[in-house]
C-alpha cells in the first residue's frame, strides 16, 4: 500500500481559508440574526454551522501545525493555533464577548498557518 503524502503547504493553505471563512461566520452572524426579520435568513442554520467550522479548523491546525513542528522544532504556530482554539471555545461560554472572542481566535489560527507556512518554507521541509 502506498502512503499519501499531503504538503503542509497545501493544508496550510485550507486551514487559513477554512479559518478565515470561520471569522467572516462569528463576524457576521450576530449581524445577520438581528436582521432575520428583515431577511429569509433561518437563525438555526447559522447556528448549525459553527460545529462543523470548528472540527475543520480544529483538526487542519492541529494536524498541520504537530506535523510540521516535528521537522522545524519552532513551537510558535502551534502555540497560537491552541490558543485561537481557546479563543474559540471559550467565546462560547461568554455570550457578551462572544464575537470578538470567535473573530480573535479564528484570526489567531489563520496566523498560525501563515507562520507555518512561512517557517516550513525558510527551512526547507516542504514537501
Amino acid at each position: 500500500m502506498q502512503k499519501v503524502s499531503v504538503a503542509p503547504k497545501s493544508i496550510d493553505n485550507l486551514g487559513i481559508f477554512v479559518s478565515v471563512l470561520c471569522a467572516i461566520h462569528c463576524g457576521l452572524t450576530p449581524i445577520l440574526l438581528v436582521s432575520t426579520t428583515f431577511v429569509s435568513v433561518n437563525p438555526e442554520l447559522l447556528e448549525k454551522v459553527e460545529i462543523p467550522f470548528l472540527i475543520v479548523s480544529a483538526f487542519l491546525a492541529i494536524f498541520s501545525v504537530i506535523t510540521s513542528v516535528q521537522s522545524h522544532k519552532n513551537f510558535l504556530p502551534l502555540i497560537l493555533a491552541l490558543s485561537g482554539l481557546a479563543f474559540v471555545l471559550l467565546g462560547g461560554m461568554f455570550e457578551n464577548q462572544e464575537t470578538i472572542m470567535r473573530v480573535t481566535g479564528s484570526l489567531l489560527i489563520v496566523a498560525s498557518h501563515a507562520m507555518n507556512k512561512r517557517i516550513t518554507k525558510v527551512k526547507g521541509n516542504e514537501k
